[in-house]
This record gives structure tokens, C-alpha cells and sequence, in this order.
């Protein structure tokens, strides 16, 4: 892994335990109205519909884009690379297996669910479709 993509992983880590650091503060929970909470989390099926999505970086999407780049590819199909490489690399490369499963450990959510369609913000393929795919993500089993 690149020293660059180690940062930002390292970055995203200390933004987790700020925002998590931030929402006990604001609560000020009791350690037994902490642990009470966390144990109603963890036995609970939490699905978030608005704003999670749980991401890594693989280890060769810098290399693959430069490539990309070099072979003089349009700024489309390297949107479709890095997307693809996003997509795939929590199955295809351990490291970025690890992060993607940290952060769904660190936020909590057993699934989430997300809708896109015409006029989506996203830079997703998705975003053109004439419809609007939903897809959900389990990760209890």
C-alpha cells in the first residue's frame, strides 16, 4: 500500500473516533447507560437508509489509474475504473477487505440500503439510469 493511501485510511480511522469521541460528549452517557446502549446496538438489526456507506481502497486502484491515464483513457471510463475497483476490492484484496469490514464494525450498522436514480449526486454509473436499482448490505450472518 502506498504511503498516500495509507494516510488517507489513517485519516478516515481518526474521523470515526472523533465523530464517535464527539457523540459520547454530547450525551455524557453513565459506563453502565454506555454499556447498555452498545448492548442494545449489538443485539439490534440497525439499517441505515440516509447516509452510511462503508468503503475502502484497494491496494492497486492508484497504479491501475495512472496506468489508465497513460494509455490515454477518458476521464468516463476512468470514473468506471476506480468505481469498479471500489466495488470489487472488498473481495478481491485483503487489505482493503480489512478496512471495509473496520469500518462496518466501528459504525455499528448490520445493513444499509441505498437508491439511485436519475439526478443522483453520485458520481456512480448508476447515477444515468433511467431507474432507480436499490440494493441492500447484510453484514450479520
Amino acid at each position: 500500500m502506498t504511503s498516500r493511501l495509507q494516510q488517507h485510511l489513517d485519516h478516515v480511522r481518526r474521523h470515526i473516533t472523533i465523530a464517535r469521541d464527539r457523540a459520547l460528549a454530547l450525551l455524557h452517557p453513565s459506563p453502565a447507560e454506555r454499556e447498555h446502549g452498545e448492548s442494545l446496538h449489538r443485539d439490534a438489526v440497525v439499517v441505515d437508509a440516509y447516509g452510511f456507506t462503508a468503503c475502502s481502497i484497494p491496494a492497486r486502484l492508484e497504479e491501475e489509474v495512472q496506468e489508465a491515464v497513460q494509455a490515454g483513457a477518458t476521464q468516463n471510463k476512468i470514473q468506471r475504473l476506480v468505481h469498479r475497483l471500489m466495488v470489487t476490492g472488498v473481495v478481491t484484496d485483503e487489505g482493503s477487505r480489512a478496512e471495509f469490514e473496520a469500518a462496518v464494525a466501528a459504525s455499528g450498522v448490520t445493513s444499509w440500503c441505498k437508491t439511485r436514480g436519475r439526478g443522483a449526486t453520485s458520481t456512480s454509473p448508476w447515477s444515468e439510469c433511467p431507474f432507480s436499482p436499490t440494493f441492500a448490505m447484510n453484514f450479520r450472518t
